[in-house]
């Protein structure tokens, strides 16, 4: 239900408010929560249907729970819209307190109490209303938060609204969210059609383990993307050249630090976590991770493009990555199995870094990678 909005909102917020421009942010405000209403309510009404021509073959416990779910569309979904005007407002940690610490927390206790509250105990229609419940909850804190911190003269003013210009980047940003969602689950696909159900599980520990490896990364993509939006609206280009040296180095230092223990005793620790059933997958593990280092070797490209109205060369190399992963997975499968698998997500992610990377440098020039943060005189030319 997001479709591209969160980015979309921080990088409107963040560059109004470096111009002043109130109404900008009151209208990107109005149009995105207007927005996720709509598409909530045409998914709602899809499934709905969908329920009611199917009623028979569906079980009556799980049509109940997709039908409480349908209230956690929308509010996560607003939820994450409030995070991402105060992550725009410069307010990092409270952009996402809500998201990364009530909404779970919230959940994680109705689930500890309902079975004691409840005589019928835990079962997927109250764990969905439990969840419904702790969103209005993160919900109605991420608001209160934003109606603190957003600028009296933004809450005076009349809304502007470019709704034609937001879904221009409102769209391929959904989409390259599609394309990075499909990427991350056709080799788990490839590798049950080509492969043994052993390689499948031998994959899903290492693929996901692996994405727990760069939750650093990932963090430093969330807190630069205010700051790259507020510096190029500001035109100033030297501090975010020097920015993004920094970053780079950052991003790097952040996967290898938690690749480390993997690389030294890997083995031990799936084995202790997962079963000993899993010690072949250190070596997937450990070559996603590479892949994830030398891609992250280019930086914020990625962050740094949709932050400067460039989402279409994401949604782009988002595409040709994507076609690398389908071309070269089966034949690195049929060859290696879940090593192979992993070959070429990491060969489908360093294509993508390089494409981003390049398309900075051609329409921004700007260098995103650590090669910049390696010569000490790289500057913005």
């Amino acid at each position: 239900m997001q479709f591209g909005l969160p980015a979309l909102l921080t990088r409107e917020v963040a560059a109004a408010e470096v111009k002043n421009d109130w109404p900008i942010i009151r209208g990107v405000l109005r149009w995105s929560n207007r927005t996720v209403l709509m598409l909530s309510f045409v998914t709602s009404i899809v499934i709905l249907t969908a329920l009611l021509i199917f009623k028979d073959q569906i079980d009556s416990e799980l049509q109940y729970a997709l039908i409480a779910g349908l209230l956690l569309m929308p509010l996560v979904a607003l939820g994450n819209l409030r995070g991402a005007a105060l992550r725009g407002l410069r307010h990092i940690v409270k952009g996402q307190f809500p998201d990364i610490i009530i909404r779970p927390a919230m959940f994680s206790l109705m689930l500890l109490f309902v079975p004691i509250i409840l005589t019928r105990g835990l079962n997927p229609v109250n764990a969905m209303v439990a969840h419904s419940i702790a969103a209005v909850i993160s919900f109605t804190v991420a608001g209160a938060l934003l109606r603190v911190v957003l600028p009296a003269a933004c809450k005076d003013t009349l809304p502007e609204i470019r709704a034609k210009l937001w879904w221009k980047s409102a769209i391929p940003m959904a989409l390259a969210e599609g394309l990075r969602l499909l990427q991350g689950n056709l080799s788990i696909l490839l590798l049950g059609v080509i492969s043994t159900t052993a390689m499948v599980g031998v994959f899903r520990v290492a693929s996901s383990t692996a994405m727990l490896l760069i939750v650093p990364v990932s963090l430093i993509h969330t807190v630069s993307a205010t700051f790259f939006s507020r510096l190029y609206a500001a035109k100033d280009y030297q501090r975010l050249q020097l920015m993004l040296k920094w970053v780079s180095l950052a991003m790097v230092l952040g996967v290898f630090v938690v690749t480390l223990p993997f690389l030294l005793v890997g083995e031990q620790l799936l084995a202790s976590v997962f079963g000993a059933e899993f010690l072949l997958s250190n070596t997937p593990l450990l070559i996603l991770s590479a892949g994830s280092m030398i891609g992250s070797a280019f930086g914020a490209s990625v962050t740094l493009l949709n932050m400067t109205n460039h989402e279409k060369r994401v949604t782009r190399a988002f595409g040709l990555s994507l076609l690398i992963l389908g071309v070269g997975a089966p034949l690195c499968i049929m060859l290696w199995g879940a090593v192979g698998a992993a070959l070429a997500n990491s060969i489908a992610f360093i294509s993508f870094s390089v494409l981003t990377w390049w398309d900075v440098r051609h329409l921004l020039h700007l260098d995103t990678s650590l090669i910049a943060f390696i010569r000490l005189d790289a500057r913005y030319k």
